[in-house]
């Protein structure tokens, strides 16, 4: 009897015991989901059964996947937003992973003042929404040929800014970026800090200049980093949708996400949630590439004692020029963005900047259809229905935010007690499904 108990609570310990409740709770919310978006591929649905000739509603069809996949509009309904997908996914992580890594280095490696301050503004753009820098450079860069109205550029300047420059992949592609950097800032620079010195001090003392130290035993030492902040920001460019919806809708540049959402509301579920189910396995993809490429470094560790200070690389003169550069990118990158929407929205008519267009109308005004746009609707401030909404979305922040650090802590404990076992690395995998 005591043999019997002794070897119960060896197998059900807390971690266990979480592990498991962890895995069917995921399952239920996000592998279920899941199939039953496979199932959804393979019916027809009310309105579909027009677009299918003598198909009843719920019946079996694989019509879906021939459009979508085979057909002549699979171009227009899967293989455009695909490429455009991987363009702008592929871009946006080199481009982060550039400035972020760049502005790690500086941080922690380089003599340049004002660090703090730095890495303390660093991290703002990606509070921000996404969409919130989609909109500021429509503000700024819009022309009257997409859309009617001119941008703050144009009018100001009277320079009319190329459509490829104000709306379509480019644009897409910079707003991300610039919103996703941060990615590799905090973790190359988190990297970057844990470097034992005595490894860069001992290839000093046997003639090793300072590229070949870089090349030889900083790169490597951080590659885990470099791969883990590219892989997150490519898999959060594949689902993104505010950003490519307004700078890529107005030129029909489309992509998997937009994709999706112009599927489901033109009343076609089935190609819709064949998008998403092509989102879901590249995702997928990514995932297992973590796992094979960042995962199998991180395997091996250096074991040092207590490292050396790192010597820091002396800017000599530039320095206060490199950090003044940096923060005029930090103003452009946070500062700009939200001023450009702020005139937007004291602008009577959108398009005219003068000081006779000025008006609070949109903050404070009353309801009225003869006053600017005629919407009908009160100022943000009077209108009921957006308080309403900025309520609920505080409501919604707040309790997201509090179950996500719960479950995130749970799981986390039950990942790193069970580490190595066949369940934590199911959890660790369907944890991470939903990002």
């Amino acid at each position: 009897m005591f043999l019997t108990l002794n070897r119960w609570r060896f197998y059900v310990t807390p971690e266990r015991v979480l592990s498991v409740c962890f895995i069917v709770l995921l399952a239920y919310l996000v592998v279920v989901p899941l199939f039953m978006m496979v199932q959804e591929t393979f019916i027809v649905h009310p309105l579909e059964r027009f677009q299918i000739p003598g198909s009843k509603v719920n019946d079996f069809t694989l019509a879906h996947w021939y459009r979508f996949f085979i057909s002549e509009s699979a171009y227009t309904f899967f293989y455009r937003p695909l490429v455009n997908t991987l363009i702008i996914s592929f871009g946006l992580s080199f481009l982060a992973l550039l400035i972020g890594g760049a502005l790690a280095w500086l941080v922690v490696r380089t003599d340049m003042p004002l660090k703090e301050t730095i890495s303390n503004w660093a991290v703002v753009p990606y509070i921000l929404p996404s969409w919130t820098l989609a909109l500021a450079w429509i503000s700024l860069f819009k022309n009257d040929r997409i859309g009617g109205e001119k941008g703050i550029v144009s009018a100001l300047t009277g320079f009319e800014p190329p459509d490829w420059f104000a709306y379509g992949l480019l644009p897409i592609t910079i707003t991300l970026a610039l919103h996703y950097f941060p990615f590799a800032f905090l973790l190359i620079g988190g990297a970057l800090r844990n470097i034992d010195a005595q490894l860069e001090e001992s290839a000093s003392l046997v003639g090793a200049g300072r590229l070949a130290i870089i090349r030889r035993i900083t790169i490597p030492l951080i590659v885990p980093s470099i791969m883990a902040a590219f892989l997150l920001s490519f898999a959060r460019g594949l689902g993104t949708f505010g950003t490519p919806a307004f700078l890529g809708g107005p030129v029909r540049e489309f992509v998997l996400s937009t994709s999706l959402y112009g599927n489901l509301i033109g009343q076609r579920p089935g190609l819709g949630y064949l998008a998403a189910l092509v989102m879901i396995v590249i995702g997928m993809l990514v995932l297992y590439m973590d796992h094979r490429m960042v995962g199998a470094r991180k395997s091996f560790v250096t074991v040092a004692g207590k490292g050396a200070r790192l010597g820091l690389i002396e800017l000599g003169r530039w320095r206060w020029a490199v950090a003044g550069f940096i923060l005029f990118f930090l103003f452009s990158v946070i500062v700009v963005p939200l001023v450009a929407l702020a005139i937007d929205t004291v602008m009577l008519i959108p398009g005219v900047y003068s000081w006779e267009n000025l008006t609070l109308h949109y903050w404070i005004g009353e309801a009225s259809y003869s006053i600017g746009l005629g919407t009908g609707e009160a100022g943000i401030l009077k209108n009921p229905q957006i308080l309403s909404a900025l309520k609920n979305t505080f409501s919604l922040a707040f309790v997201v935010a509090v179950v996500t650090c719960l479950m995130g802590i749970l799981v986390g404990y039950a990942i790193v007690k069970r580490r190595g076992t066949f369940i934590s690395k199911c959890l660790d995998q369907i944890s991470f499904l939903p990002y």
